[in-house]
């Protein structure tokens, strides 16, 4: 059985890491899986991608404060402006 976040691995062929990080919280923060009802939700609050920011500020700052207390860090953005999430340093 595909996961849910199969289906839109090709969207972050440019930014594999940051794929590769919400696909890491989202199995491993409960607080991911509790606050938000998929998997896609919690990756575009978390890209802050501007309809979510403008609908849901909130949610998108529940999204980098899990991304965060996971232990990654917000990079530069993508020229498009879509956000890269690195691995912290300190973790």
């Amino acid at each position: 059985m595909a996961e849910e976040w199969e289906q839109y691995e090709d969207r972050y062929r440019q930014r594999p890491e940051t794929y590769d990080a919400y696909v890491e919280v989202w199995r491993h923060h409960p607080r991911a899986r509790a606050e938000f009802s998929g998997w896609a939700i919690f990756s575009q609050c978390a890209n802050a991608e501007p309809q979510m920011v403008a609908e849901m500020p909130d949610r998108v700052r529940a999204a980098e404060e899990i991304m965060e207390h996971s232990g990654y860090v917000a990079g530069t953005p993508t020229a498009r402006g879509a956000r890269r999430w690195w691995r912290s340093p300190a973790v």
